[in-house]
């Protein structure tokens, strides 16, 4: 689950495998050979994060921030079937055009890596050793949630947006009630670790002779988590009255190294979607409708009831858009007046983090509310220049400069 690693990751998460027999007399007494490729750098990581425990803070709360001006954000470069390198088209449809005007803004919450708070749960559930993924899934629920307690009055503007005030957002994060309180998050971030136990144990039973190992069937239990499993929890559980839009990369060029489920799943979900990879080599190549990356969309359907203890029973619809499809959806919705898209979960491809899209309020002119795509993440790394979140900013804000033009034949979404 999860396979694709970042360029050069594979080799030295053997190398890192090795280095750790060395290391661990545990991991040295069990035999390599009973362990698939993808189960020793599970293992690899799991020994190296216990090394690393001894680094840890007393406390799991983070409080480092980061911005960036989107005009400061760069394009990622793509490479195109019979051309050469390409800047991404951007989402608008029509090459050339400026994205709106705002920011990105980082603010770490809790540590996912903190031993001594999350642990127990990790091994109660035999969750990843790596749980973005999970904490992500966990505030899909509990970021809406907190969203209709911090903010008072709903103040939109003409295009949908929220607008949201800096007090609004210092509860919102707060160790105290907020995002960095974990009596807040381990309620449901352990929900979406027994989930995805029961999900993949559940695949076990089902498929008994892929796992004839004690060793195989811990580390598929323990395998980083999958794109498809955070979009089936999203279908699931996602709140009425907020939709939830998962910006996804496009795996089937790396559908050759999946296994099990994620297989099967990228096939059925994710081929339409194009794009190729040549036989050893790492440099995916994208062809004339091909798609970089799309959103799996998970809503309640309307009318359906507002009360938290009909959260598993309401009708949820899940739609898949690429970029023709998420203008369209984007125009009907300002033809209707509706909300705008506010709550985006972000696979960076190695990484998840969960977004919120408002207008907030500038630390300068309190008067003042500039676009904002508001990044909360459970490291202490900063995410802000990777591909991802550009684009995600951009679909959040997709009708700030949308002049009417159809998208281009080849709109690398």
């Amino acid at each position: 689950l999860k396979p694709f690693w970042p360029k050069g990751t594979r080799k030295s998460a053997r190398k890192a495998f090795q280095a750790c027999i060395a290391r661990n007399s545990t991991c040295a007494a069990m035999s390599a050979e009973h362990l698939s490729e993808e189960a020793q750098m599970a293992l690899a990581l799991k020994l190296s994060l216990e090394e690393s425990q001894t680094h840890l803070g007393e406390h799991p709360q983070l409080y480092q921030e980061f911005r960036l001006p989107r005009s400061e954000a760069s394009p990622e470069q793509v490479a195109r079937v019979g051309g050469p390198p390409c800047v991404e088209v951007d989402i608008y449809g029509v090459e050339g055009t400026r994205p709106a005007a705002g920011a990105l803004l980082q603010i770490n919450t809790l540590d996912q890596f903190h031993s001594p708070t999350f642990r127990k749960s990790a091994e109660e559930f035999m969750s990843p050793n790596s749980t973005c993924g999970l904490f992500t899934m966990a505030h899909s629920i509990i970021v809406p949630k907190l969203l209709t307690q911090a903010v008072e009055d709903a103040v939109s503007t003409a295009s949908g947006y929220l607008r949201l005030t800096r007090n609004e957002l210092e509860t919102l994060v707060s160790a105290k009630g907020g995002l960095r309180d974990v009596d807040v998050v381990l309620p449901e971030l352990r929900e979406a670790m027994r989930w995805l136990h029961e999900s993949r144990e559940k695949w076990i039973a089902g498929h008994a002779a892929d796992f004839p190992w004690t060793t195989e069937h811990n580390a598929y239990l323990r395998a980083w988590v999958a794109n498809y499993e955070i979009s089936d929890w999203l279908c699931t559980r996602v709140l009425p009255g907020s939709a939830v839009h998962f910006v996804r990369y496009n795996q089937w060029p790396e559908h050759a190294d999946a296994t099990h489920e994620e297989s099967v799943r990228i096939a059925k979900e994710e081929r339409q979607y194009g794009g190729s990879r040549a036989d050893g080599k790492e440099q995916i190549s994208y062809a004339d409708g091909d798609v970089l990356f799309w959103v799996d969309s998970s809503e309640v359907e309307k009318g359906a009831a507002a009360t938290e203890g009909t959260c598993h029973e309401v009708k949820r619809t899940r739609s898949k858009r690429c970029a023709s499809h998420w203008r369209a959806f984007r125009h009907d919705a300002l033809n209707h007046s509706a909300l705008a898209p506010m709550f985006f979960p972000v696979d960076l491809n190695g990484h998840f983090v969960f977004c919120l899209a408002c207008e907030l309020q500038s630390e300068e002119d309190s008067s003042a509310y500039e676009k904002s795509l508001v990044v909360f993440n459970t490291t202490s790394s900063r995410y802000l220049d990777w591909p991802s979140m550009t684009r995600t900013f951009d679909l959040a804000f997709l009708d700030s400069l949308d002049d009417g033009h159809p998208a281009s034949s080849w709109t690398m979404l």
